[in-house]
């Protein structure tokens, strides 16, 4: 089903108490609801193995609250948020240093900075993201802190929420670094 579609169903939905009942046909669906029939197409395809393309064997794990790294990283997107040539640019660099998480943006606005206390496994290193994309992976997580897998600054990376250690939770967010210029 279309993202859009999904957004709009989002907004009607979320106001009501009804049971949604799903239709579907070979190339439509029908949401139903309440005295609201909502009518879409479905997008004709496979869908990715995204088995395969997700790394589940990372070389560095992070650890940390995920309220202190939200904070950190709505600072940090007040500074990041530029535009230039028609396009928004918001890249914030996380910088892994024992037990310190740095993050760090800058732009013609200013620059920011901050350090989180963090459990870390593996080795230093400085890697950058779209500070939005970073924001909304965190924010969907819904544990009080968030376990972050990486390998190097150009491999995505895991997000999932630390729930006891749990290794078989099914909440994963992968993220795609940026490239930095050095």
């Amino acid at each position: 089903v279309p993202g859009k579609t999904l957004s709009e169903l989002c907004k009607m939905i979320s106001d009501c108490d009804d049971e949604v009942v799903m239709t579907f046909g070979r190339k439509h669906i029908i949401f139903s609801f309440g005295d609201i029939l909502f009518y879409s197409r479905m997008i004709d395809g496979e869908y990715i193995d995204f088995d395969r393309i997700i790394i589940r064997q990372h070389k560095i794990y992070v650890t940390l609250d995920r309220e202190d790294l939200i904070a950190a990283l709505e600072r940090a997107a007040l500074i990041t948020e530029e535009r230039v040539a028609g396009s928004v640019r918001s890249h914030v660099k996380l910088q892994l240093e024992g037990g310190i998480l740095k993050i760090m943006a800058s732009s013609t606005n200013g620059s920011t900075y901050d350090e989180i206390e963090i459990e870390h496994e593996g080795a230093d290193i400085l890697i950058a993201f779209n500070n939005r994309y970073l924001i909304d992976s965190v924010r969907a997580c819904e544990a009080e802190t968030v376990r972050i897998a990486l390998s190097s600054p150009l491999t995505s990376v895991n997000i999932e929420p630390q729930e006891g250690g749990s290794e078989d939770s099914e909440d994963l967010f992968m993220l795609l670094p940026v490239r930095m210029k050095e």
